[in-house]
């Protein structure tokens, strides 16, 4: 790409009077870059390392020393928003197809979905380095992102999903004409898999529930007697963990119907929210230790420090 149509479409500044006038692709970790890129250094002790890999231009948020005049050196306060504009150019240069689906329906599509000619938005990086790497035919991400580019997409409706049973962490239902027993996806989550349904029918995706497993949401931990994480199914004690803030409300109130027997605890330690209960993440094994509970809807942290603070106590 030429220099100067970079600059123009991006709004980064060019600090010095390079040699270069064009660079190939747009790269952000030193170790994949190849002579003639352009590097976006979000840690400048990576620059000589990239310079010495033939790096053609450098990109940087903030004034770094030019250590080659030679190459272009470009500056911009915001580079997020640099990087948006380069993506809608490769969107709209190569004539990709938009396709809107939420948060949470795309990340189900990108564990689901086997497609290599369709990209999963999950970071204007990630976006950038498949679109410049591969044969893309379909953009798919959240509808803000699409909205901040500018572009045109369309949306697609539920494919009805009939549940033949419901669990509170799994569900057993008919998935496009194919019975699935017991899928680890909570049936908070069946509309969100009836529109990646609704993807995988229109376009005959191949598709698998394999990596199901690794949707990070309402995910849940059963936990021994000291408190190590133990089989699926193996312990009456679970903590469900929740990277989403927003969704700590929906699934406070799914606990509260789904499981009225059950004691319950409600907690996060970034910030308050109503019916939760608040405390400093160093706080929150000694508080779930001296509690007696069947569920403990947690703000995602780390849950093997559970286990490591009790065999610190046992050695005590």
């Amino acid at each position: 790409m030429r220099l100067e149509n970079f600059l123009g479409l991006t709004g980064a500044k060019l600090r010095n009077t390079p040699a270069i006038s064009r660079f190939d692709s747009v790269v952000f970790d030193v170790d994949k870059l190849h002579r003639g890129d352009l590097f976006v250094a979000s840690d400048t002790t990576s620059i000589p390392v990239a310079i010495e890999r033939g790096a053609y231009a450098i990109l940087t948020s903030e004034p770094s020393p030019i250590l080659d005049e030679e190459i272009a050196w470009l500056i911009a306060e915001d580079i997020e928003q640099v990087l948006l504009r380069y993506l809608r150019y490769l969107l709209v240069e190569k004539k990709i197809k938009l396709i809107a689906l939420g948060v949470l329906e795309l990340e189900l599509a990108s564990l689901c979905i086997d497609a290599k000619e369709f990209c999963f938005h999950t970071s204007l990086q990630n976006s950038i380095e498949a679109l410049q790497s591969h044969t893309i035919t379909h953009f798919i991400a959240p509808a803000h992102i699409l909205e901040a580019l500018a572009l045109e997409a369309y949306s697609l409706d539920a494919y009805p999903i009939t549940v033949t049973q419901e669990y509170l962490f799994e569900t057993s239902l008919l998935f496009l004409g194919s019975y699935y027993e017991r899928l680890p996806l909570s049936p908070l989550f069946i509309p969100a898999l009836g529109r990646v349904a609704s993807l995988i029918d229109r376009f005959d995706l191949a598709y698998g529930f394999t990596h199901l497993h690794r949707f990070p949401h309402f995910r849940p931990h059963f936990l021994g007697s000291d408190f190590c994480e133990v089989e699926f199914g193996k312990s009456q004690r679970v903590l469900i963990t929740e990277p989403r803030l927003h969704l700590l409300g929906l699934e406070r109130e799914f606990l509260l119907q789904k499981a009225p027997w059950a004691k319950k605890l409600f907690l996060c330690h970034s910030t308050s929210l109503p019916d939760f209960v608040t405390m400093p993440i160093e706080n929150v094994r000694n508080f779930l230790y001296n509690r007696d509970f069947h569920l403990a809807l947690c703000e995602s942290f780390d849950v093997a420090m559970l286990a490591h603070k009790k065999r610190e106590q046992t050695l005590l």
